[in-house]
């Protein structure tokens, strides 16, 4: 600074101090600082300058900054202020080019120099902040991603479009592991200018040559490993021209990994600024990588669920026509022994059915109503022939013989393993509300439901059905049967129910035995 006087020693004196102090300034700056003239010519510039904004070497002095930058330091400052002291400062954000023709984010921060006048000026570059701002927004959008997406590609790629359209990187790609000898890196979804460079990528954890770059490295050592500058890092050689084609300047590798699992992949990022990818950055970077992670793995634990899921459901249609079929061959097994109860067991399967969907029974607990009536008369195969197919009435003790039955029933498939009661429904099936049916003489709640409605509909079949002791009595007589003993003996609900079938005319047997 030049403090105007009289004195021309003094003035000597304040040039000499100014010099000293723009040198100070010029060599202890952290920022880039140039020198202009009033044309805007370079007069001197410092190391941090051509460190970080050209990397070549280059003659810049008496060169102006109209050249050198996007916009001209001094025509920023005349259409937005004007200098009026002799000392001042202003602030600018504008856009520098590098030697490498990229565009950064920059303040200027401008002192005027008087005697002679120039123009000293200090680059405050807001990359890494700006970086850091849009990591950010790209974390947040990420979330969103997580919850949306519905399968693993899907999410993948949303998540590479983030990084590029709010993230603003150049380039991302991500990469799942393949189990294969080389265990190789393979693309699964990317966003941004790629122009072919996939292809040339090829990283596997086998050749030292292939995992030598940060995407290798944080493969292997299970950590964030970036590339700071694409030209100069010997690592990086096997990408370089490729990466340098396309304006890739900075690399992360960031694993996709959890606590207790190896990497299953690498979320790949491509910066168009050298040394990009501060702490800060990678920070939420890795904090995005392992939500990316996390919804990988669910979405792949949910497509097991539904791969299991769908594999139990086969299995269970399997199971039930196993069922069907071994209950099928039962059952036939006892009418071949009755042919005057012939069809019996399927007619009284039919009307139990009817009469359970009637009462909004459904899936499983229609299955066992089915089950449970196609063999709740297997028992009478303990039965002898002779008193089964006898045509007039039976002695007590004959009588006394077929009720076993029931139990007979029960011990014949109490070891099968059904996933319903169907043994002690079949144990139910002659047991009455008020306790006076056989052979335990159960009462109300302690008759299994399915017992209930089976013994509604096996009393309809065999007063409707003709047997070698008596004609059919008809359906009428069945009815009235039904409505006699309505909640002594029969479930009134279940009775209601069968008298709805039958009075509305929405049921009737089939007409052969």
């Amino acid at each position: 600074m030049t403090l105007r006087n009289n004195d021309a020693e003094d003035d000597r004196q304040d040039s000499k101090s100014e010099s000293l102090l723009i040198k100070a300034l010029f060599d202890q700056s952290i920022h880039p600082m140039i020198l202009l003239d009033e044309q805007g010519r370079f007069l001197a510039f410092n190391h941090e300058f051509r460190s970080t904004f050209f990397h070549y070497n280059t003659d810049l002095i008496g060169r102006t900054d109209q050249e050198i930058l996007r916009n001209s330091i001094l025509q920023l400052v005349s259409n937005q202020a004007k200098l009026h002291n002799p000392v001042s400062k202003l602030f600018i954000e504008s856009t520098l080019y590098d030697g490498l023709i990229l565009p950064r984010n920059v303040s200027y921060v401008i002192s005027l120099l008087d005697d002679p006048k120039q123009y000293l000026v200090e680059i405050i570059d807001n990359t890494e902040t700006l970086r850091n701002k849009r990591a950010e927004q790209a974390t947040k959008a990420s979330l969103d991603a997580l919850h949306n997406a519905v399968s693993e590609i899907d999410l993948m790629q949303e998540l590479t479009r983030i990084m590029v359209d709010i993230g603003h990187y150049r380039f991302a790609w991500i990469g799942l592991l393949q189990d294969d000898e080389k265990k190789t890196l393979l693309p699964q979804s990317f966003s941004g200018y790629e122009d072919g460079y996939l292809a040339s990528v090829n990283i596997n954890l086998t050749d030292p040559l292939r995992y030598s770059g940060p995407i290798g490295q944080a493969l292997l050592k299970n950590r964030p490993s970036v590339c700071r500058n694409t030209e100069t890092d010997p690592n990086f050689a096997p990408w370089r021209e490729n990466a340098l084609k396309r304006g890739y300047h900075s690399v992360i590798g960031i694993p996709l990994s959890t606590l207790n699992i190896p990497p299953i992949g690498a979320l790949n990022l491509y910066s168009a600024d050298v040394n990009a990818f501060d702490q800060q950055e990678v920070d939420l970077l890795v904090q995005m990588a392992s939500s990316l992670t996390f919804g990988i793995l669910l979405r792949r634990n949910e497509h097991r669920l539904t791969l299991i899921t769908e594999e139990l459901q086969i299995n269970l249609k399997k199971m039930r026509r196993i069922i069907a079929q071994t209950v099928e061959a039962l059952a036939t097994s006892v009418e071949l022994r009755d042919p005057y109860t012939a069809g019996h067991q399927r007619r009284v399967t039919k009307l139990s059915i009817s009469i359970a969907q009637e009462l909004g029974l459904k899936g499983e607990a229609l299955h066992e109503v089915t089950v449970a009536a196609s063999l709740h008369d297997i028992g009478q195969i303990t039965v002898p022939t002779e008193i089964l197919t006898r045509p007039g009435k039976l002695s007590a003790i004959e009588l006394a013989i077929v009720q076993t039955h029931a139990k007979a029933g029960y011990d014949i498939i109490k070891e099968v393993e059904f996933p319903w009661p169907i043994a002690e429904i079949v144990y139910q099936h002659h047991e009455k509300m008020d306790g006076s049916g056989y052979p335990r003489g159960l009462k109300g709640d302690e008759i299994l439901l399915s017992a209930r409605i089976l013994i509604v509909a096996n009393v309809m079949e065999s007063m409707m059905s003709h047997r070698p002791y008596r004609p059919s009595l008809g359906q009428e007589a069945a009815l009235s049967e039904l409505k006699k003993y309505r909640g002594s003996w029969y479930d009134p609900k279940v009775v209601d129910a069968c008298l709805r079938l039958f009075e509305e005319q929405r049921f009737e047997f089939d007409s052969a035995n």
